[in-house]
């Protein structure tokens, strides 16, 4: 993957983000505080009384889920519904206890942590997007990992590495289906995988692997499909950006799974939305808002139409799945999703 200087706004966006085209950049928050601050003992002195929610790995979180023993959280809750560590104590804890997996995933940033950094110009929207900027920070032990999937909420992002060094393995749009998707999720583990197993499978996939390094940034473009593995102790900032107007609508009445992100992969540049893929999106807001006669009929009767047209944009690919259909078998961690009308269901601005 390229590693390249940050690039004036409209030459990124064009060049990385319509393109949907991830790529390192070596500079982000030049001349910031933030990249003096790349040690764990240089976040300690600066921020060691930040307050962080820690958790389960993302693995455990869901698989307690599953077996009914505990709820999947919004990550931006308060920090009094959550188990809570200052960074110090967390480096403390992982010092002591290296076996236990904790982190701290998707929380938003606290004051002093925004404090070190300017968001650069390529993230505040233009006319037609977005106005949602999200700040978020990861901080994680080695071994930690954040299994395949892309994000739904369809933003682009910049993730920013504090200190620590970080494996990102992706994953383009067209290996959904070898993916054995589950929503926005994959039913593959790679931290299981050995390193034969792993280069054969990315062969596969058509996959391919970045060490992200201490004070590097990762653009990771708008619903790719993506995997971490905390190689070391870790810390990052992440800035969650841009969405325009058409996908947040759309959005608004899609589920997250691998045909909506293979429509949405064709909607990426604005020009090309608007104009010969104008019908796909007119149809989609035609069943969308028709009558149905409740919330699951609505998004029953999307994801059929979305499915269809998955296959109409891409004629070549195998209508079955190469193993099994995951939603047969297991409870989606998105069933809020299934319900057009369920009050957990995002409205997205």
């Amino acid at each position: 993957m390229r590693r390249i200087p940050l690039p004036d706004a409209r030459e990124f966006e064009h060049d990385y983000m319509h393109s949907v085209t991830p790529v390192v950049i070596t500079d982000l928050f030049r001349d910031n505080r933030i990249r003096n601050i790349n040690t764990p003992q240089r976040v300690s002195a600066q921020w060691g009384d930040v307050r962080i929610p820690v958790q389960n790995e993302y693995l455990k979180t869901y698989e307690a889920f599953t077996q009914g023993k505990s709820k999947l959280e919004y990550k931006d809750a308060s920090l009094d519904d959550m188990t809570t560590m200052t960074l110090d104590e967390y480096f403390r804890y992982i010092h002591e206890q290296p076996g236990e997996k904790k982190m701290c995933i998707e929380f938003a940033n606290p004051q002093p942590i925004r404090e070190s950094y300017i968001i650069p110009e390529l993230c505040y929207p233009r006319p037609g997007e977005s106005n949602t900027l999200v700040q978020q920070c990861f901080v994680g032990n080695r071994g930690n990992v954040a299994n395949i999937h892309f994000d739904k909420a369809g933003h682009h992002g910049l993730l920013y590495q504090v200190f620590g060094r970080k494996r990102f393995i992706l994953f383009p749009h067209a290996a959904g289906k070898k993916l054995l998707p589950l929503t926005q999720t994959s039913g593959w583990k790679l931290q299981n995988f050995s390193e034969q197993e792993r280069r054969e499978f990315l062969q596969f996939t058509g996959g391919y692997e970045v060490m992200l390094a201490a004070v590097e940034a990762f653009y990771v473009p708008a619903l790719y499909w993506h995997y971490a593995d905390y190689i070391e102790d870790s810390m990052a900032v992440r800035l969650r950006f841009r969405r325009p107007d058409y996908i947040t609508t759309l959005l608004n009445h899609l589920f997250p799974d691998l045909y909506t992100q293979g429509i949405l992969y064709k909607l990426a540049d604005p020009a090309r939305a608007r104009g010969e893929y104008a019908p796909v999106m007119d149809r989609i807001i035609q069943c969308a808002t028709a009558r149905y006669t409740d919330g699951r009929e609505k998004v029953a009767a999307v994801r059929a139409l979305c499915k269809q047209i998955y296959f109409e944009l891409y004629p070549d690919e195998p209508q079955q799945p190469y193993s099994l259909d995951l939603e047969r078998y297991c409870q989606p961690p998105l069933s809020h999703f299934l319900d057009a009308d369920h009050p957990d269901r995002p409205v997205y601005q």
